[in-house]
This record gives structure tokens, sequence and C-alpha cells, in this order.
């Protein structure tokens, strides 16, 4: 009476506490008076179960003749409370396992999260392991799996899909399937598989998914030869994930067959899931029938969730990007925040082939070493070919095409291995010193469209690509590949007849002779090179005394100490400060500099710099060999017009390299390419350049040096190359002579 309560109510709450515990006091939940029992219940899901073909009758008929007698109705509930059956048709999850909420759901769900928030994990748990099939929600991925049932797990596993690095993600999956395997649970299984088939296709490993593909095969058919109706959602995410499979494997018919039998199934059904649409749009675009992709993305966006819609749209932005439509990528793409596999770095990817097209190589290498830099695990193996490619497409239309080839070849060995076939098969058309004829692009129809592409160009056809190209949406392929066969655009050129490239393209040196390239290695003493031919430049660090008339006479008569000495049979020799401003320039991150930058620089005390400026121009184009209009002020900047890489770059490319390697788990040849970058360094940079900018930029280059040689030494010990580390640091201890860090590790590598 003191708290108001009836006698009936507070004896039925002692009762069910006596009954049940805590839980059931606190649950609003009571199971229906007409529901089957539990052990019943427990029965009919089983066989489910075990035959995932099988019908409602006929498990009618098999429960008829145990003497058991339940209604259709009454099996198909069961079913839909645990996930078998009764799907939304129009919006069924891609990985099965997410289910409307039922009412039993939602109640043990909300009591186990209040339990969660208080601190019993063990009780949460409990009550979540009771419910028959959860919704998506976002307490379950916080329960430990050993506290989850394998229902639970599989549910979990399923939130995780695009979340988790794919390696961690294939071995929590492959738990679940021998778990599943153990129990017979050949329903699960097949739910299990088909995660596992989509993860390994983020993984590049199309083999496998094929076997795998045939084993859940088998499942499917396992109450008789045919397929049973009611696995056909199953069946159709099989299928194309088939077709994904010969699509890596470069069997390109078997996957158009797949392909074109998918788009039959979902255009005669009623109710089709956008995530089917969407999946059907991915093969379509792995067939690079870009058309025919964007239409499936297009039906499916509106009909998804928040996080899905994110998806489709970096799909879209593909599509884009490949047609060659980068600012429409770019705007699909903006203001998107995506957590899944390969999107982190997409926008950085489009830029980089957008700058290529837009006349800007070294902003395109830029761009792409820092994607190659930041590759997550799932994403490494898929796109570093277009890293390498637009690096080495890059060095191609600065007419470095010799470098060009060594990246490409470079990448050969890592493809073979692992099944990049198409990939492989474009860089061999490239790489071929022999032309291809009308019978090679005939034969070229059996691979995918950007193969032919690569064969047209080859044989010389630039029209008749640039049609073909065109038409298959595939116009940043053209963009890409021409750099490789610029003759069929200079020839045009000298006959005036139009190309359709962007201008800023046919400004670049590959086709435009006359622009000069200038090769600028500077870790370690100067060495220039001019259009690949070795210019006598160098750098000379003692002064020569001069009485100096004022302030900066020493500079602004052009003393001796930092002029252009003389021309002899030695070359030209440039002074400390020319020396500095020379590497300025080429490490410039856009082809003008702000003249304020460079007075403050070099001539911060200085009445008079914009003299001096002048002066140090007028020898740097001497010793450079340049006309006056390629290097010029205007409107209070210094604009140049010719082109500039440099082996500090070079180092920057190589490590990043070695990074998307290790990223991808394949050491040896990060190991390679982490040597490569380390070879570049003859000597420390800067020696005797003491202005603000060379002193940082030297900070900056032994300060990575260093740490980049420590992290090396380190995974070296880790996969048991103890020599080579220890070699590398002893090597890299003679530049870098001041680092204490590199000192202890090699005292450590030694003695231990």
């Amino acid at each position: 009476m003191k708290f108001h309560i009836a006698y009936r109510t507070l004896f039925r709450w002692v009762k069910l506490y006596k009954e049940k515990g805590e839980e059931r006091l606190l649950s609003t939940y009571k199971r229906p008076w007409n529901r089957a029992k539990p052990d019943l219940e427990e029965m009919i899901v089983e066989m489910k179960e075990q035959e995932p073909g099988l019908t409602v009758r006929q498990a009618k008929k098999a429960l008829e003749t145990e003497g058991i007698m339940i209604s259709i109705k009454g099996i198909w509930g069961i079913w839909k409370r645990h996930g078998y059956a009764g799907f939304n048709r129009e919006n069924v999850s891609a990985n099965f396992t997410d289910c409307p909420w039922t009412r039993e759901a939602k109640k043990k769900y909300e009591l186990a999260k209040w339990l969660f928030e208080r601190g019993s994990v063990d009780r949460s748990a409990k009550i979540l392991n009771s419910i028959p099939a959860l919704h998506e929600n976002k307490l379950l991925p916080q329960i430990p799996d050993s506290l989850l049932n394998t229902r639970r797990q599989i549910e979990k596993i399923g939130l995780f899909f695009g979340k988790i690095p794919v390696g961690s993600y294939l071995k929590r999956l492959k738990v679940l399937y021998e778990e599943c395997h153990r129990r017979r649970l050949y329903y699960s299984i097949l739910i299990v598989g088909l995660l596992e088939i989509k993860a390994l296709s983020w993984s590049g490993k199309p083999s496998e998914m094929l076997n795998k593909v045939v084993e859940l095969r088998k499942i499917l058919k396992r109450t008789g030869n045919q397929y049973s109706y009611s696995l056909f959602a199953p069946r159709l995410s099989l299928l194309i994930s088939e077709g994904f499979a010969h699509a890596g494997l470069l069997t390109i018919k078997q996957a158009s067959d797949i392909a074109r039998t998918c788009r039959i199934l979902l255009k005669r059904r009623k109710h089709v899931s956008p995530f089917f649409m969407r999946d059907l749009g991915q093969l379509y675009a792995q067939l690079e029938d870009f058309r025919e992709a964007k239409y499936w993305y297009l039906k499916s966006i509106g009909r998804l969730g928040d996080e899905e819609e994110k998806i489709t749209k970096s799909f879209l932005a593909d599509i884009f990007t490949i047609k060659g439509e980068y600012k429409r990528a770019l705007e699909a793409w903006k203001n998107e925040e995506l957590d899944h596999w390969g999107s982190h770095s997409k926008m950085l990817r489009i830029q980089s082939m957008w700058s290529l097209t837009k006349g800007m190589p070294h902003r395109a290498i830029s761009l792409a070493t820092e994607v190659l830099a930041s590759l997550e695990k799932e994403a490494a193996k898929g796109s570093m070919f277009g890293c390498y490619f637009t690096i080495a497409g890059a060095y191609c239309s600065l007419g470095e095409k010799a470098r060009a080839r060594r990246i490409l070849k470079r990448l050969l060995p890592f493809l073979a291995k692992n099944q990049l076939e198409i990939v492989k098969t474009i860089i061999d058309v490239i790489l071929s010193q022999s032309s291809h004829d009308e019978d090679s692009i005939r034969l070229g129809e059996q691979f995918l469209p950007t193969v032919k592409l690569a064969l047209l160009l080859k044989a010389g056809r630039y029209t008749r690509a640039l049609s073909y190209a065109e038409k298959k949406g595939i116009v940043a392929f053209l963009h890409r590949y021409i750099f490789f066969f610029p003759d069929v655009i200079t020839d045009l050129l000298e006959k005036g007849k139009p190309t359709s490239l962007p201008r800023a393209m046919l400004n670049l040196p590959v086709f435009r002779k006359e622009i000069p390239v200038f090769s600028v290695k500077f870790l370690g003493n100067l060495i220039v090179y001019k259009n690949q031919k070795y210019l006598k430049v160098h750098s000379v660090r003692k002064k020569t005394q001069v009485a100096p008339s004022d302030k900066c006479s020493s500079e602004a008569s052009i003393s001796p100490a930092f002029r252009v000495r003389q021309r002899s049979s030695d070359g030209v020799k440039l002074g400390p400060k020319d020396t500095a401003f020379l590497i300025h320039l080429a490490t410039a991150k856009s082809r003008h500099i702000a003249l304020d930058r460079i007075y403050n620089n070099f001539w911060p005390h200085c009445k008079n710099p914009s003299r001096n400026l002048a002066h140090l121009l007028v020898r740097i184009r001497k010793a450079l060999c340049l006309p006056s209009h390629f290097l010029y002020i205007k409107e209070n900047r210094l604009y140049f017009d010719c082109h500039f890489i440099t082996d500090y770059g070079e180092y920057l490319e190589h490590l990043a390299q070695a990074k998307a390697f290790s990223t991808a788990g394949e050491w040896t040849f990060a190991r390679t390419e982490y040597l490569y970058a380390f070879s570049v360094f003859r000597d420390a940079p800067f020696k005797k350049m003491y202005d603000n900018w060379s002193e940082n930029m030297r900070n900056t280059i032994l300060g990575n040096l260093e740490s980049e040689a420590i992290t090396f030494a380190e995974a070296c010990v880790t996969y048991g190359d103890r020599a080579k580390g220890l070699g590398t640091l002893q090597k890299i201890s003679k530049i870098v002579p001041y680092s204490e860090e590199i000192k202890d590790l090699i005292h450590s590598l030694v003695t231990n």
C-alpha cells in the first residue's frame, strides 16, 4: 500500500523474479499463447538450416510423417522470426543477415541495451542470444564474440563488412565457416560463404572466389537438381560473384554470359532489391561496360540507406572518372565521408588523373605518390596499378619514356603473383616492341575494351581508338595511354588535323619537343640533365675573397662567389646560392614562385634584391642553356615554362611504392623498393648552403631518411633479414652521422 501497487501485480512480479530472475522482471515481452513450443520451434529451425532450399510445404509434410501437426502459416512464422523467410523483396540486404524488427526482438534488444549501459555485458549478451533474429544495430558490434552464439556472430560479421581490415575479416569468416560446417548449419554456411566471396573480391583473389562459388553451389542444390525458389536472392548473389571471378581471371565470355543472365533475371522480377542492382552494376564495371554499370547504379540510388547511398555514389564517381569527366566525378564525391574499403584515397586518385589532363604532370606524380603511401590494405592491390600508371604516364608526358617503362616493368612480377591478368595484359601491350596489326586487334576482342584500346593505339589507329574510347566511355584510359604512343598525335599536329585532346595535354614536352625538361639531382653533388643529356654544371662550395663596396656589394655586382664562373672544358660552375636557387626552382610545387618569397629567403637584408635576382637569373639561364622566355618575371612572380624532375622526387616515389607493397603484405617487393629509394642518396644534400629554405629542406630530407631507414631495418628484423637491415643502416649513418637513434639501432643489431 506504501507504493500504491496492487497485490496481484506485486505477486506476479515476485513470481517472475523467482522463476527467471531480474531479466524476466525487467522485460515487458510476453510469449504469445498460440506460439509453438520452444522444442518444436528449434526443430523447425534446424530443418531449414540443414536443408536451405526446403519449402514450407515440404517442411509440413516431413513433420506430418513424424506425427507433428502444424500449419503452413505456423512454419512460415517461425522461419520469419529466425530470419530465414519474409524478407522485404524490394530491399533485401546484400549479406542476408539484416532482418526486420519483430516485437520480441525490439523488446529484448532494449533490455539488453539497458543492461550493457550499466556494465552488465554478460547478461546483455545472454539476452541478445535469446533473440531469434536481430536487426542491424549499434550494440552487437560492442559485444565480444566469446559471449555470442553462432547466429549473433554471423550477424555481427555482416555489420563489419568494409569496416575492418580485410585480412582479419577473412580470418574471422573462416573460423565461422568451419564452425557452421562442424554443426552442419548449411544455411548459415551459405550466408558466411557469400560474405567470404565478397571479401575475397576486395583482396583480388579470383581463383579462391571461384572455388568457393563451386562449394556453395552444392549447398544451393541440397534438395535436388533444381534451385529452390526460396533461395533466389543467395543464388543471384552467388551468380554475380562468379561473374566477378571470371572477369578477374580474364575468362571474359563466361563473365559476360553471367552478367547477361543476371540482367534478364532482374528485368523479369517485379520486386528487385537495390543491393542486387548495385552488385550487377559493379560486375558490368568489372567488364568495362560502363554505360550498363551506370544504368544499374542510378536505378539503385534513392532506395538505399545513407551509408549505402554514399558507397553507390563512390562507384558513380569511378564511372565519371573513367569517362574522362573528372570534374563531374569530384562533384559526385565531394563532401562524402565514407568509412569503407578503398574510399579514403578516392578523391586524390581522381585529382591525380585529372592533373595529367590539365597538363600538370608534377602534380599528378605528387598526388599519385601520396595515394600510394596512404593506401589501405583492402585497396592496395587494386589501386596500385592506377597510381603506378599515372606516375609512369606523367614521366612519359615529360619525354622520359625509358623511365616510365622501367616503372611499369617493375610492377609485372607483382601482377603475375597476384593474378591481376587484366593489368598485366595492358602493360605487356605497352611494353611490347612489336607493332600490332589488324589480326592482333581482332584478337583483342576477347579481352576487355581497355586492352583493345591499347592495341589500337599501338597499331597507330588513333582516330579509330578515339571513337572506340568515346563509345565505350573509357576516355580517361585514352588520356593515359596516349603518352606512350606520341607519334600518332605529333603526326596529326604536323598535318594540322584535330586530335580532340585538351590543349594543356598538347603543350606537354612529349608532343612539343622544344620545351626543355631538366633532371636535377641534388642528393649529393649537383648533377643536371637537359632532355636526358648531361649538362656540365658543377656546384662550387668555396668562396673567393671580394672587397665589398657596401652592404650588398658582393651580390649586387655579381660577385665571383655566386656567379657562373666561366665556361671551360670542365663545364659551368655555380656558387652555393645559385645552386640553392636552382634546387628551389626544381622542387617548386607550381610553375611560378612569388618574388617576395625569393627575396626573403636569399636576400633578406638587401636594399635592392631585384637586381640580385636579375643577375642570378642570367647565370641560371646560361648554366642551363635556357632561352629567356622560359624563365621570366611577370606581375611580382617568377614564371618558368620548362619542367623539372629531381632525384628527391624519385626517392619519395620509391618510398611510397615500398609502403604500398608493405601494406599489401608483399615484403619482398617492398624491400626492393626501399633499397631503390635509399640508393638515390649519394651524399647529404645542401652542403655549404645556409639560406633558410635550404636549411629547412635539409632537415626535412635527412629527418625523413633517418626515420624510414629505421623503419626498414626494424621490418628486416621482423622478416628475418637482419644483415640487410644492418648494412642499410651503416650506409645511411654516413649520410646522417649525427643520428643517435641509428647508432643505437646499429649497436643493438650488432650485439644481438
